[in-house]
């Protein structure tokens, strides 16, 4: 009897252990890198129209971003990116 509930307890600490440490690294995973998108050049096009390419430098350590303006609906413009301080 005793040899039984050992086992079952190693059995389930195992599985706790095993279980734990998944969720953990799957959390980890989730936690994306915050981007910063500031001092942006134009790359090629014209300034604020349709196909302008414009090159954000390290938003992330060791990264580059590059946005291209593909459409303008209803007159809109773009005056700021990443700017959450309004809607």
């Amino acid at each position: 009897m005793k040899k039984n509930f050992t086992l079952k307890c190693t059995v389930l600490f195992a599985v706790t252990i095993f279980f734990s440490f998944k969720i953990n690294v799957a959390k980890a995973q989730l936690i994306a890198p915050a981007m910063v998108y500031a001092n942006s050049q134009l790359v090629s096009g014209i300034d604020g129209q349709i196909n302008a390419t414009y090159k954000f430098p390290s938003v992330t350590p060791g990264v580059d971003a590059y946005i291209t303006i593909l459409d303008i609906a209803g007159g809109a413009t773009l005056t700021s990116i990443d700017d959450n301080t309004f809607g």
